[in-house]
This record gives C-alpha cells, sequence and structure tokens, in this order.
C-alpha cells in the first residue's frame, strides 16, 4: 500500500518582516524623554542630544527606520527647545540675583554715577521750583524787589505820591497750591504807604519810631489780628525800621506783617511831603519771610 504525502497547510501565517533594532527603539524612548524634559535647562539637552545619537546610529542598521526617524526629530525639537530655555535662564538669573533680598551684608548698596546725577537733577529741579524770582518796583520815594508774579496793579499817579503796590493775583488749583494767573483773586499783597507829616505828627509828636509804631499798635493793628511781635528791628537801607509780625484772623493768610520806617528827610508829594511810611504784607502761601527778607535787602531810598 502506497502512502502519499500530507497536504499542505495552506493557512500557515506569512514569514515575519524584519525587525526594527534595538537602536531604533531606543532612539524612539529617549527621543520621547528628550521632548517631555526639553523645557528644563541644561538637563533636557542632554537627553536630546542622547537621542540624536542613537537614532542617527539606529538610522545605519538594516531594518525599518520609522522608529528611529521618529525618534531623532523628538530628540532635535527638544534640543532646539532646551537651547532656547537655557539662552533665556542665564539672561534672566543675574537680574533675579540682583533684585533678590539675600539679607547678606555683602549685598551691594552703591548709587551709580547716573542714579546719582538723576538725583542731583531732582534736587535742583525742587530748589528751581521754590526760588523766588523777583521784579523792582520803583516810586520817587524808593525802590523795593517783590515776587515776578506778583502784579504791580496801580496808576502812575499812586507811583508819583509814592504809593506801593504788588498783588499776586490767580487761582487754587485741585491740592490747594496757589496758581499765579494775573486774573481772579487776590491772594498776596504786599503794600507800601506814605504817611503825610501832618498825620504822621500827630500819630507821634516826638517824630521817634517807637512812638508811631505804639500809636499803630493801640489803634491800628487790632484790626488786623493779633500782634505776636512788635518790636523786631531790621534796616532799610541802613535806616533804622520796626517789624511788627501779626496772627491773621484769615485761615487762608500764612503770613501777615507790617514794616513801619521814617526816611531820613520828607519826601515831597502832591499831597505834601511824607516821610513815614508803612508797608504792610499779607501772604497766602509758605514763602512769606523769603518775601520780607527779598523786600528788606532790596529796598532803596530815591
Amino acid at each position: 500500500m502506497t502512502y502519499a504525502p500530507p497536504p499542505t497547510d495552506q493557512y500557515a501565517p506569512p514569514p515575519a518582516g524584519p525587525k526594527a533594532s534595538g537602536l531604533a527603539v531606543g532612539a524612539l524612548i529617549v527621543g520621547i524623554g528628550a521632548f517631555v524634559f526639553g523645557l528644563v535647562p541644561f538637563f533636557g539637552i542632554l537627553i536630546a542630544i542622547t537621542g540624536i545619537i542613537l537614532g542617527a546610529l539606529a538610522l545605519r542598521k538594516p531594518g525599518p527606520k520609522t522608529l528611529a526617524i521618529i525618534g531623532l526629530i523628538l530628540s532635535i525639537v527638544a534640543a532646539i527647545a532646551n537651547i532656547i530655555a537655557i539662552v533665556i535662564t542665564v539672561a534672566l538669573l543675574p537680574a533675579y540675583f540682583n533684585d533678590r533680598d539675600t539679607g547678606s551684608n555683602d549685598y551691594d548698596y552703591s548709587v551709580s554715577d547716573d542714579d546719582e546725577e538723576e538725583a542731583e537733577e531732582d534736587v535742583e529741579e525742587e530748589e528751581t521750583a521754590d526760588e523766588l524770582f523777583l521784579s523792582s518796583s520803583t516810586t520817587p520815594c524808593f525802590s523795593f524787589d517783590a515776587p515776578q508774579e506778583f502784579i504791580a496793579n496801580q496808576s502812575p499817579d499812586k507811583d508819583a505820591l509814592c504809593f506801593g503796590t504788588r498783588q499776586g493775583w490767580g487761582e487754587l488749583d485741585d491740592d490747594g497750591t496757589i496758581i499765579y494767573t494775573g486774573v481772579g483773586d487776590i491772594w498776596d499783597q504786599v503794600l507800601v504807604e506814605p504817611i503825610r507829616v501832618v498825620t504822621s505828627d500827630t500819630y507821634a509828636p516826638d517824630g521817634e519810631l517807637d512812638t508811631f509804631v505804639d500809636y499803630l499798635d493801640a489803634n491800628y493793628f487790632p484790626d488786623l489780628g493779633e500782634v505776636i511781635s512788635l518790636h523786631e528791628e531790621v534796616t532799610l537801607d541802613g535806616v533804622e525800621a520796626n517789624l511788627t509780625r501779626i496772627d491773621s484772623p484769615a485761615e487762608t493768610t500764612v503770613t501777615k506783617a507790617t514794616i513801619a520806617v521814617k526816611a531820613e528827610q520828607p519826601y515831597e508829594t502832591a499831597n505834601g511831603p511824607v516821610q513815614f511810611f508803612l508797608i504792610t504784607f499779607v501772604i497766602d502761601d509758605e514763602r512769606g519771610d523769603e518775601i520780607i527778607d527779598a523786600l528788606v535787602d532790596s529796598w532803596e531810598w530815591n
């Protein structure tokens, strides 16, 4: 009896294709890790370089290249991202450590030349803002300086009679500072009044300045406010004068004072001879003492 060979199995699986190399698989795994840690400075770049090397080696090996290519691309992207992260970190680190308060005694508190110059400029601007710029008023009897923003608001006839008037006209801004505009309300006044000899003789029959001031203290100063200091000696162009300080009842007035002075000789005017002069200051800003000093220092008899 003859035996036939067994039939061939028509459903046997096809032979398996070539497998990816271990290097390709390793390149993919390292590439994924590099991509995940790509933004971690320095650490991510090491993983990315490893992935690039493995991917390049895997491409040289026989077999499928897909995993090696994917791992190589992921590693390259991670390397680029990590280089950017390193650049940003290096750029920001100095600023971070400079701004951080470490509490160390070695911290550099020195001021740069630029900062010093800016501070000096700020001080100079502040001093310029507070500086008193003056202009002169002149009559046939005297001349004096007052802030240039104070208007010489009187007629030529008053000038000829030896009156002197300077007024600060303006408005208040939101923080209460006077803005001198030349219109609006009168906030400051420097007024020089000549006293005719016929009148001053009744105030001070002995012709003495102290007697004249005592008369004013009894009959004129009470209308202005409470006298703080009655007899302060000052000098107007070599002539002794008397400064009286007054506490004004007006809330806005910061400085109120008068200076009484007797010129060395009478001055002839259209109203008759004058020799005593009364100077009144009503100042609503903080420069009252500077304004008084400016008038005293600049006063000249003509």
